[in-house]
């Protein structure tokens, strides 16, 4: 260390600090009942004093956070938790606002969200209700340079959603597992295409793939494919339910298709489809409707913004449907319609 001029440089380390100050200070600031964490931390770093101010370089930086557990909301749950979050290769400018990172995994992250009855996401609960009121940002600080951030590699391993809707009674739930994801060339520029890859498989059965490029600025566009294995489909009986009185019984759907997202532009899909060993049953008598052994589509093409469909042959292995017309004209399809809540 020298002091005129101000320089400084070596090398930094935290070993398993519990941040109790970082803790407390979120969760002053947030609804939480718990947060638990460790952290461990090294780098090379370099200040110095220029003319123009101080300028600080981080390089080698590392850093693994340990333990992670979130405990909050109402009720009281654990809604996040994740064995580590590793940083490696990382570097940071100042003030040239520059970060890089040569890779950013996190282990076994473990999320519930929720959608309250009210239709609000239970994640928004954890702001306080005069989070609103402070002081109004300083209009100048707009003026300066935003942030260059870059990482090589991000990857999550591992992980786990559990998605509850309580608008529905029953509540509509869904759990992914074994999520895996990586995302290569991130950075905040707009139009930066990132190579992405998504797989994982639902509690209940079946699983995804979704592989493609990612563009998140300056608006939001994907283009890539998908593979759906042996999702069943009742589970979207909770969404079914407040409009048909209609019981999704079975079915599995599968699909190979090219997906294309541009916000705004296009939404469009493209490839085959099949459901297999569907069963629908009437709720009003408590008898099976509709159903088949097996429906194929060779190939479909959907354009979700124009509201175009086009398939190019359907094919029904065993179908089996039932209509009944009784004498006064009406039918047993009358009734199932149970209208919108």
């Amino acid at each position: 260390i020298s002091l005129a001029p101000l320089h400084s440089e070596g090398e930094l380390e935290i070993e398993n600090s519990r941040l109790d100050q970082t803790i407390a200070y979120l969760e002053s600031m947030l609804h939480l009942d718990d947060v638990e964490a460790t952290l461990s931390a090294r780098t090379r770093y370099r200040l110095s004093e220029q003319a123009d101010g101080l300028d600080l370089a981080l390089d080698e930086l590392e850093l693994d956070l340990h333990d992670v557990s979130v405990t909050g909301l109402e009720p009281s749950s654990e809604f996040l938790s994740l064995a580590a979050l590793e940083v490696r290769g990382g570097a940071l400018r100042y003030p040239q606002r520059e970060v890089a990172l040569a890779e950013v995994v996190i282990r076994d992250p473990r999320v519930a969200a929720r959608m309250n009855a009210d239709g609000r996401l239970a994640l928004q609960d954890l702001l306080l209700a005069d989070s609103g009121q402070g002081n109004a940002p300083d209009e100048s600080d707009s003026a300066e340079p935003g942030w260059s951030v870059s990482v090589d590699r991000f990857a999550l391993e591992n992980g786990r959603l559990a998605w509850s809707d309580q608008r529905y009674s029953p509540a509509a739930e869904v759990a992914a597992e074994a999520l895996n994801l990586v995302l290569t060339n991130i950075d905040n520029q707009d139009g930066t295409a990132m190579p992405a890859r998504l797989d994982g498989r639902l509690e209940g059965g079946g699983g995804f793939e979704l592989e493609g490029e990612l563009v998140l600025l300056p608006e939001p566009a994907l283009q890539g494919s998908a593979d759906l294995t042996a999702i069943p489909l009742p589970l979207a009986q909770p969404y079914v339910e407040p409009l048909l009185a209609l019981g999704l019984e079975s079915g599995l759907l599968n699909s190979q298709a090219e997906i294309v997202f541009r916000e705004s532009e296009q939404i469009s899909l493209a490839g085959s489809l099949s459901v297999d060993s569907l069963d629908i049953r009437d709720r009003v008598q408590n008898e099976k409707l509709l159903g088949w052994n097996a429906m194929n589509i060779d190939r479909f093409e959907a354009d979700i913004l124009a509201g175009s469909l086009r398939v190019s042959r359907l094919t029904l292995q065993q179908p089996y449907g039932r209509i009944e017309i009784n004498p006064d004209r009406s039918t047993n399809l009358d009734g199932l319609w149970v209208g919108q809540t």
